[in-house]
Order: structure tokens, then sequence, then C-alpha cells
């Protein structure tokens, strides 16, 4: 089985670049409902989520598709 931890590490990791770089495709969308779902109800991945900077990233996908 996987590991949690690295698996949501990547998938922060995918955000990240893509918000680096204000590339919103699919891949993006996926990682974010990968995210969801994975923290779901879920106490220790939301802190992993929470540690790996996921609520920055999250406003700062919010903030540049506000406009």
């Amino acid at each position: 089985m996987f590991s949690e931890l690295n698996f949501l590490q990547q998938m922060l990791a995918l955000i990240e670049d893509r918000l680096s770089r204000n590339v919103f495709d699919d891949a993006l969308e996926v990682a974010w409902s990968t995210m969801w779902n994975v923290t779901d109800e879920t106490a220790v991945n939301c802190q992993r989520f929470l540690d790996g900077r996921g609520m920055e990233f999250f406003l700062g996908c919010l903030t540049v598709s506000s406009y």
C-alpha cells in the first residue's frame, strides 16, 4: 500500500507547481478532488494537508480564479 504522507506530498507538489505557473488544467482539478477525498473525515490527513501548505495553495487558487 502507498504511503499516505508521500501521496499527499505529491498532490500538494502538483498543486504548488500548477499554481506557480498559473496553469489551471484537469490535473489541478483532479488533485484538488483527490485532496478533498483523502482529507474528508480523516484528521491525520487534514493535519498533513495544513502542514504541507495546503491552505495557502487553496487560497492562492481561489484568489487567482476569482479574477
